[in-house]
């Protein structure tokens, strides 16, 4: 009975000969799994510090929101780009579960995070494909981002007398959309330490989002328009470098 060997130059030549869709199955899986990993873990942390399921549930939209730009760039195609957003839904929406929501309440706060998520994707990868260097583009998208969420602490001192403004940053914006979809947890501006960080519910009246409708809509279509409008430019630019090829090519 013969007895069957096989060396490592064996196997490294049998990985290089395997089609190109086997061999980046695991390039397509690492980074998602990279990402659900910091999110799990940075949201373990704000879990953990946090006893509350309000400031969990924004604990989710936070650490979405400074993993998710760099690790986008990261990724080669659309379906590695679409896949580490699912996955990253997936592993913050699975932390939600634990809440004390109810399914409905669970179900808005994760269509939010799934809007967020296509907005933060959209916007980071139109930077860099306008020509913005990674690691700005990822900064950039990453400042705005936190710049958006904590306006009611920064902006709300200059927005007394301005309600219809209050109104629609009020409506499109993603912590207070969750604050009115979790209603039932209190107030988020109405907290104790609030009261020294932000003028709304004080100077500055606003009545918390009925629905999640108008936050959604915004931030999928902005992901949306920018995603496309990226793929356009790549599609462009893939053409141009064709057809200055063929003109560069030598006639025989």
């Amino acid at each position: 009975m013969k007895r069957c060997t096989i060396r490592g130059s064996d196997t490294i030549a049998a990985v290089s000969q395997m089609p190109i869709s086997y061999r980046s199955a695991g390039n397509a899986l690492s980074l998602p799994m990279l990402a659900a990993a910091l999110l799990c873990g940075g949201f373990a942390a704000a879990c953990d510090a946090s006893h509350s399921a309000l400031a969990t549930t924004f604990g989710g939209i936070a650490v979405a929101t400074l993993v998710l730009p760099p690790l986008t760039l990261a990724c080669d195609t659309f379906i590695h780009r679409t896949l580490l957003a699912v996955v990253s839904v997936s592993a913050i929406a699975s932390v939600w579960l634990f809440l004390p929501v109810s399914w409905p309440q669970w179900g808005q706060c994760t269509l939010v995070l799934c809007a967020y998520v296509i907005a933060l994707a959209g916007s980071v990868r139109l930077l860099h494909r306008l020509g913005t260097n990674a690691f700005v583009a990822s900064a950039m998208v990453v400042a705005v981002a936190l710049g958006w969420l904590s306006w009611p602490i920064w902006l709300s001192p200059y927005l007394a007398g301005h309600q219809t403004l209050v109104n629609w940053l009020v409506f499109a914006h993603p912590l207070l959309t969750l604050n009115g979809v979790l209603i039932d947890q209190g107030i988020w501006t109405e907290r104790p330490h609030m009261y020294a960080w932000t003028a709304l519910n004080q100077d500055v009246s606003y009545s918390s989002p009925a629905n999640i409708g108008w936050c959604m809509s915004l931030h999928a279509l902005l992901g949306l328009a920018c995603t496309a409008v990226s793929t356009f430019s790549q599609s462009r630019k893939r053409d141009h470098e064709s057809t200055r090829m063929e003109h560069e090519s030598p006639r025989i």
